[in-house]
């Protein structure tokens, strides 16, 4: 194998009398597949066994696109929601619920409070 194609290889094995080489870009696989041969013959030296080469490649880093982010400060608090999510948290049963809505009905509040200052 060529040296600069080394850099290339991300793993090889031997399984099945076959070489598995992976790769992690795909460029080099055209190249290497001239060399099978010369592989496969120095494979032997190593006493292992394998008569055919199976190629793979590990996929690009894919970059997942990103969608813009929403600051908390440029969220719009209408002026009479935090007394609406408050008066509907009264509404419900459920204690767990009705603590969490006055939590946030709190929170919008003290938001709003603090950007009138």
């Amino acid at each position: 194998m060529p040296a600069a194609a080394l850099d290339a290889v991300a793993l090889c094995r031997v399984e099945n009398d076959e070489l598995h080489i992976t790769l992690t870009n795909a460029s080099w696989l055209s190249r290497l597949r001239f060399s099978e041969k010369a592989l496969l013959n120095e494979v032997a030296k190593l006493n292992l066994s394998a008569n055919r080469i199976a190629w793979h490649v590990l996929p690009g880093r894919i970059t997942p696109p990103r969608s813009p982010s929403i600051r908390q400060d440029a969220l719009v608090i209408p002026e009479g929601a935090p007394k609406r999510v408050s008066q509907a948290a009264d509404q419900f049963d459920d204690k767990v619920l009705r603590q969490a809505l006055k939590r946030v009905a709190t929170t919008m509040q003290t938001r709003l409070d603090d950007r009138k200052r």
